[in-house]
Order: structure tokens, then C-alpha cells, then sequence
């Protein structure tokens, strides 16, 4: 029996940003099939950061479109894109330090009291008046199911802190907890927004090698008990080849080779611009 044909979450369509006469990515183009980890690799400065900026509304591309799941959503700003089912993590870890673990998460559903979904989104993009979107707020705070929702997101933080083995955590202040599990809580309050991709921008920064072997573990985990796909920027080779499943790489703005990590880790082209020779033959765990 043939394999059923996996749906296209994130499509990108000859996507550029230009900033004045510097191209930081230039006519990338991508599909990225539902449940795949996806790696996303290059030099500092090749443009990575801006790919995962441009998916999220950070940046309007110069030229282009970003696709969601067959829908258009090119130039959206992130709030909206957030409501779509797209979440992402940052290189620089961003969590509120003093909130607790389980207001971090909580903070991360807070439009889901907006009643903003992605059809109401489609029909008012571009047409309601600013004043109108200050009061989506106060819309959902006097409605009377406000504070039952609010039980149910807690109850739902909990649940995502215990899939990741956190839940011990759920009353410590996040900038208490130890670098690898604040790494985790940033995961932890992306998963929050019940996204259907999920973009990690270097999760491994700053960990040590037990922590990265456990950080590999926890995204398939992720992929597997949260449905998501996985778009992920990161240096660590080892982490890269032992994770995922096809791997983008850029130079200058441009994507210079795309494939299995087999392929990629041979390829000359990657070799040159980044890898060195030292990975052509390199066992990966």
C-alpha cells in the first residue's frame, strides 16, 4: 500500500529581504512536509535568522511569499501569525525572569482570550481600525467564560511542563532555573500557542554535550506527542546530523545545497563554505 502523501505545512516561494543594497536571503524557496525536522545551517551572517524573521512577520520580504498551510500570510505581523499555528524560539533566551515557569506558559496563551482565530483574522486583515483591535482585551475579559479559560490554560501549562519532565519547576521564578531547563522553557511556552510548526532558532546554544544528546530527544519527543513540524537553526553539527531528517544550507544570502544529511555532509560546496573537511567522514551518534 502507498505511503500517503504527507500535507505541506510551510511553503516559501522565491523569498527575499533586502536591506537597502544588501540581500541577507535571496530567492529561497522550500516546502516543509507535515511532522518533519527540518535543519536550517550555514556561516554567521548567511541569512538563517532572517528566514525564520520573515516566516514569522518580523520583516515584510522585499519579494516573495510565505505560505502556511496553503494559505497566504506574507507581511503579517507575528500576533497574527502566532494565531495561525506558527511559534518560534529565539538565539538569545527571552523568557520574563521573574514570572514563574507556569506564567510564562500562561503568558503564552493570552491571545487565545482574543477569540481572534486564523477565519476572523483572513476577513479583517487590513480592514479593522486600530481602536478596535486595543479592545480585543477587554472583549474577552467580560465575557463569562474568560476565567473558566483561564483554568483551562493552566491546566493545559501543566500538562505540557509534565511532558517535558518541568513540572517540578511550575512555581520557581524561570530566571532561577539552570541554563539547559530555561533552554527547555522556552520550548515549553512556544509549545503554549498550540503550534502546528514550530521554528527553534540554535536551541543548543551554550549546552553541554549530555545536554545536547538530551535536547535531540526532547524534539522528537515534541514531534511526536505535540504533532508539530520542526524547523530548526543550529551550529552544533552533532546535533544537526543525529536530528534531522533533510538539511538546508546558506551562504551569503543563498541556498548553496539541500538534502539528507549523508548528502550534505559530503557535499563540496558545504565542505568549503562551512563544515570543513574534518565532517566528510565524521560519525554521528
Amino acid at each position: 500500500m502507498a505511503e500517503k502523501t504527507k500535507e505541506t505545512v510551510l511553503e516559501l516561494d522565491n523569498l527575499t529581504m533586502k536591506f537597502g543594497g544588501l540581500t541577507a536571503v535571496g530567492d529561497f524557496n522550500d516546502k516543509i512536509k507535515q511532522g518533519e525536522i527540518l535543519g536550517l545551517i550555514g556561516p554567521n551572517g548567511a541569512g538563517k535568522t532572517t528566514v525564520f524573521n520573515v516566516v514569522t512577520g518580523v520583516y515584510k520580504p522585499t519579494a516573495g511569499k510565505v505560505k502556511f498551510l496553503g494559505e497566504d500570510i506574507t507581511g503579517y505581523p507575528p500576533y497574527y501569525i502566532t494565531h495561525f499555528g506558527i511559534a518560534r524560539t529565539f538565539q538569545n533566551i527571552r523568557l520574563f525572569k521573574t514570572m514563574t515557569v507556569l506564567e510564562n506558559l500562561q503568558a503564552s496563551m493570552h491571545h487565545e482570550l482574543s477569540n481572534q482565530g486564523p477565519d476572523r483574522i483572513l476577513k479583517k486583515w487590513g480592514k479593522e481600525p486600530k481602536r478596535k483591535q486595543k479592545l480585543w482585551f477587554w472583549r474577552a475579559a467580560l465575557k463569562l467564560g474568560y476565567f473558566q479559560k483561564e483554568r483551562e490554560q493552566k491546566e493545559k501549562a501543566y500538562r505540557i511542563l509534565e511532558t517535558l519532565s518541568m513540572q517540578r519547576f511550575a512555581d520557581e521564578p524561570a530566571g532561577s532555573l539552570p541554563y539547559g531547563e530555561q533552554r527547555k522553557l522556552e520550548i515549553a511556552r512556544a509549545l503554549a500557542t498550540t503550534p502546528k510548526l514550530l521554528l527553534l532558532d540554535e536551541p543548543a546554544a551554550g549546552m553541554n554535550p549530555s545536554e545536547s544528546v538530551a535536547l535531540m530527544e526532547l524534539v522528537r519527543k515534541i514531534r511526536d506527542e505535540f504533532d508539530v513540524t520542526v524547523f530548526l537553526i543550529e551550529h552544533d553539527m552533532k546535533v544537526v546530523m543525529g536530528l534531522c531528517e533533510r538539511i538546508i544550507v546558506m551562504d551569503y544570502g543563498r541556498e548553496i545545497a539541500k538534502g539528507l544529511p549523508e548528502a550534505i555532509r559530503s557535499d563540496p560546496k558545504v565542505i568549503e563554505a562551512y563544515l570543513g573537511e574534518e565532517w566528510k567522514d565524521a560519525e554521528v551518534s
